[in-house]
């Protein structure tokens, strides 16, 4: 009897023992399992940057430089233009490609207004009846002029910062002038010899332009997410040329712009 439960004692702890290695076993496989369907069976998918285009708008503040007392073939009593300044509109198209994680090629066709107005101050005294009266001549010059540009650059993404720098071409479409010749104070009773208060009022197109314009383009600018595809973005840029707009007239402009991007990122699967 003694024998008979012994030996029922040690098949029950065969059986136990049994049971527990194989849910051992089973336990083992069982977290193992991810890992074989990561490895084996579902690849690791992400989304990867292809393209992203935009539609860019803004203003610009131009600083023009130049050396003249007038329009090429036109009669002047201006001592000399020598600076002005003015503003435009700028919209047009942009297109980034990735790099690297950082790292983006810009490439940019925009459209924009440069041009100004140049004043000279010239100081001198008239007559107003037995009165000497000191004033002075406003020679006024100013420009409408639009610049077509093409602007490939990189951009270096420090989060949602970006540091922009490439070159900026452009051709200079059209440009016309408007050339005056008044008294600064329009309250003193003056009359030039053509009868009016304003004389060499004359304007025009400016036929001697350079069409090909080059210079550099700096600037900094923000991403801001508004979806998982689109986005602001917000800019200053900085445009100095290296090329004047007119060479006898020495006639240079530099643009300051602030504006905005509306970009619409395109993504691909990275497996």
């Amino acid at each position: 009897m003694s024998s008979l439960f012994r030996l029922l004692l040690c098949c029950c702890a065969l059986t136990v023992w049994t049971s527990t290695a194989m849910l051992a076993q089973d336990d083992e496989e069982t977290s193992k399992l991810p890992e074989r369907r990561k490895a084996y069976i579902d690849p690791v998918v992400s989304n990867k940057e292809i393209l992203t285009i935009g539609l860019h708008g803004g203003i610009g503040m131009t600083n023009h430089s130049g050396s003249f007392t007038g329009a090429p073939g036109q009669v002047s009593c201006c001592p000399e233009f020598s600076g002005g300044s003015g503003s435009g509109i700028i919209a047009g198209l942009d297109i980034s490609l990735p790099l690297s994680d950082q790292l983006r090629l810009l490439g940019r066709i925009s459209i924009q207004g440069v041009g100004g107005r140049f004043e000279t101050s010239e100081p001198t005294t008239i007559r107003r009846g037995n009165e000497a009266v000191t004033t002075s001549f406003l020679h006024t010059f100013e420009t409408q002029a639009t610049m077509i540009a093409i602007e490939p650059a990189v951009e270096y993404r420090m989060g949602g910062l970006g540091l922009v720098g490439g070159l900026r071409t452009g051709i200079v479409s059209s440009a016309t002038y408007t050339q005056t010749e008044a008294l600064s104070d329009k309250s003193v009773p003056y009359t030039f010899p053509n009868g009016k208060q304003e004389y060499l009022n004359v304007s025009g197109d400016l036929t001697t332009i350079s069409s090909m314009q080059i210079g550099l383009l700096a600037g900094l600018r923000y991403h801001l997410a508004m979806s998982e595809n689109l986005s602001v973005i917000p800019e200053v840029m900085y445009a100095p040329n290296f090329t004047s707009l007119e060479s006898d007239m020495g006639w240079g402009v530099n643009s300051f712009r602030v504006g905005a991007t509306i970009a619409l990122t395109l993504w691909g699967k990275n497996v």
